[in-house]
C-alpha cells in the first residue's frame, strides 16, 4: 500500500485502524509524513512517563492524549509516535527530508511491535502490584 504523505496540502488521512490484543490502534497520515497510536490502557498521562522507556518503537513517544479519529464521540486515549524525522522522507511546506519512506506494511508490523510490548509490560504492572 502506498503511503499518502507526499501532499504538499499537508491533508489528514486515516491510512487504517483496528484492534489487536483488545489494543485500539490508527494509522494516520498528516500529508507530510505518516504517524502510528496505540490505545493507552495504563492510565499513563504523559508521553515522557520512565514506564514507556521499557517500549521499543522507531522513534520515541511524542503523543498521550484521547483521539476521535473513527468516531466523534470516541475519548480512547492514545500513544503515538511518527515519521516525520530527519531520517524520514518528510514533506514540509518549505524543504523536504529525502530520507526512508515507511511503508504501511512497516508501520502496522511496528504497531503490533508496540502493542505486544504493552501488553507484556501491563501485565508486569499488574504483578508487581499483586505482590505488594
Amino acid at each position: 500500500m502506498e503511503i499518502y504523505f507526499k501532499n504538499p496540502t499537508r491533508e489528514h488521512r486515516i491510512l487504517g485502524f483496528g484492534c489487536y490484543k483488545d489494543h485500539k490502534w490508527t494509522i494516520l497520515s498528516l500529508g507530510s509524513y505518516p504517524t502510528a497510536y496505540v490505545e493507552n490502557k495504563m492510565d499513563i498521562k504523559e508521553y515522557d512517563d520512565p514506564k514507556l522507556d521499557q517500549i521499543e518503537t522507531r522513534a520515541y513517544f511524542n503523543y498521550c492524549d484521547t483521539a476521535n479519529w473513527e468516531t466523534d464521540d470516541d475519548d480512547t486515549q492514545y500513544f503515538g509516535w511518527d515519521y516525520g524525522h530527519i531520517d524520514d522522507y518528510a514533506l514540509y511546506p518549505d524543504f523536504c527530508w529525502k530520507g526512508r519512506e515507511w511503508t504501511y506494511e512497516e508501520i502496522l508490523a511496528e504497531v503490533y511491535s508496540v502493542i505486544d510490548q504493552l501488553v507484556e509490560l501491563e501485565k508486569n504492572i499488574k504483578e508487581g502490584e499483586n505482590d505488594n
